[in-house]
């Protein structure tokens, strides 16, 4: 019998990677909070990110390209200021992130789309903490990502990377194909 070869998806996305501290008091305030109130999976420490724009597969040669565009982008890096807590849920499943409200971040992002091609008014910024794959109690989640607050909670965005995520059958695995620097 041969033996089967098992292929993964490898899509690649841009992204601003979230400090590894901002991580760790992430999870300070939201660690344990939600037990009972839904079935999902955390993002893993290590694997929060801003995604800016997402793309499927693509081709080495688009891949070059579009390494040697984000590498024209020109911006100035900023202090960016964590929101609030979301919970976005469709029928029974859904996500819980953070969500931020930054006109610095909405200029980078309509700057490294003008550069890419592409523009989306519906973008909405933000940082998956769970991915909900059933809800067992709606308000409760509510109630509890309305009652946890980061205020004060800041990092210095001073690069963004085109990242590579690929489905294993343990989960997503992110790396960083490359970082641009915003001086």
């Amino acid at each position: 019998m041969p033996n089967k070869v098992i292929s993964f998806m490898e899509t690649y996305f841009i992204a601003i990677k979230i400090p590894e501290e901002i991580e760790k008091k992430i999870k300070e305030k939201t660690e344990g909070r939600f037990n009972n109130a839904f079935i999902g999976k955390e993002v893993a420490m290590g694997n929060h990110h801003l995604i800016i724009k997402s793309y499927g597969n693509l081709t080495d040669d688009s891949l070059e390209e579009l390494i040697e565009r984000l590498s024209t982008v020109e911006f100035e890096g900023f202090d960016l200021r964590m929101g609030r807590l979301d919970f976005i849920q469709k029928k029974f499943a859904g996500n819980l992130w953070i969500s931020f409200k930054s006109d610095r971040l909405n200029q980078l992002v309509k700057t490294i789309w003008g550069t890419v091609g592409w523009s989306d008014n519906r973008f909405k910024p933000h940082v998956t903490l769970y991915k909900v794959k059933k809800t067992l109690d709606a308000p409760k989640v509510k109630a509890i990502a309305n009652s946890i607050r980061f205020g004060g909670i800041s990092f210095k965005v001073d690069k963004f990377a085109l990242m590579k995520s690929e489905a294993l059958p343990t989960g997503a695995r992110y790396s960083v194909v490359e970082e641009f620097s915003l001086e």
